[in-house]
């Protein structure tokens, strides 16, 4: 039992040293397009902004703290962040499955 779970996390740590990626202090770190990212348990990274179609946090998730955001980039200009149907406890969007979508505040 010790060893397949030693296993599993020789595993996972060897997958996640394989992915490339751009670490960063802050936005302007990353190239055009992009911005910095924070994770719990993560280092600090470039992505991409968001385009059409790709996952978003909603406004209430989404936040942005010494020009570094948390979890994901927004959405590019002239588009916003849609969350799924229906909202949680104190009115917040529900940002599962939210995605960029074009802005009809154009």
């Amino acid at each position: 039992m010790f060893f397949m779970r030693t296993l599993c996390v020789l595993l996972t740590a060897t997958v996640i040293n394989a992915i490339p990626f751009q670490s960063c202090n802050k936005s302007s770190d990353c190239g055009e397009n992009s911005c910095c990212v924070s994770a719990p348990f993560m280092m600090k990274h470039c992505e991409p902004i968001g385009l059409e179609g790709d996952y978003c946090l909603t406004k209430d998730y989404s936040f942005l703290f010494n020009d570094v955001y948390f979890l994901r980039c927004p959405c590019a200009r002239g588009f916003e962040c849609i969350g799924g149907e229906g909202s949680f406890p104190g009115g917040k969007d529900n940002f599962l499955n939210a995605k960029c979508k074009k802005s009809t505040f154009l």
